[in-house]
This record gives C-alpha cells, structure tokens and sequence, in this order.
C-alpha cells in the first residue's frame, strides 16, 4: 500500500459534494519551496494536492474547519488522476486523506478555535470532545 505525508496551507475551503449516501469533502493544499538555480537566481516552485475526505453525510462537519490559508498534514493514498483542459490532457496528485491535523488555530467565519487534539481521524466521531469530527 502506498501511503503520503504532506502539509501545506489549504488553498480555497472545502466542497462537500453528495453521492451515494456519502459525503466527499474536497479541498487542496499547497506548498512552496525556494530555491537558487545553477546561475544563482531565486527559484520558487509551488506544489500543489488535491484532497478528498470520505464520510457519511450527517458527519461533515469537519469541512467548516478546512477554510483557505489553514496550515494542515494530512496523511492519505495516494491516487493520481488525469484531466482534459483546452485541448490539454494532464495529470494530478491527488490523496484520499484518513487523517489531518491542524497546524496552529483553526479559523471558522467567526473566529479562530484552538482544537483540544489537533491529531483526528475522519472517520472518528464518538463525541467525546466539542470538535465535530
């Protein structure tokens, strides 16, 4: 099995799309590196994921938490996925993630929140604590 660790700052918040009973909650993440080319000048190249979250649908909650600029690792498989634009085919990286920890304060519309354990599972909401996944 192939597995991947990745953080980054999530680029747009989350989707949730509905299919078969179960939610998919989509969001990216991406990371930037600099660096110096052979001839000295600054390189920045910037790497980006796509990311869906699978859960049942009454248990999305989590997505209100995954908003543009939140410092996040996911952990996930890997999957890679090709597309058609303008003509183009080209590639992704994308990840069915099975865990994400929160990297610092989460922001929600309101305000920011600093989770009890910032490690979680998706999957996991027994309701033992005030987050909703």
């Amino acid at each position: 099995m192939l597995k991947i660790l990745a953080t980054g700052n999530i680029g747009n918040d989350a989707k949730i799309q509905i299919t078969n009973g179960k939610s998919a909650i989509n969001f990216n993440i991406a990371e930037t590196q600099s660096f110096k080319n052979a001839d000295g000048t600054k390189v920045e190249k910037t790497t980006w994921l796509n990311c869906t979250i699978w859960k049942e649908q009454d248990k999305t909650n989590i997505a209100q938490f995954l908003k543009k600029g939140t410092r996040v690792l996911i952990e996930g498989t890997p999957e890679a996925q090709a597309y058609t634009k303008e003509g183009k085919t080209f590639a992704s990286l994308c990840v069915n993630v099975t865990k994400i920890e929160f990297q610092g304060a989460v922001k929600t519309e309101t305000k920011e929140a600093t989770p009890a354990t910032n490690e979680r599972t998706p999957e996991n909401n027994d309701g033992t604590d005030d987050l909703p996944f």
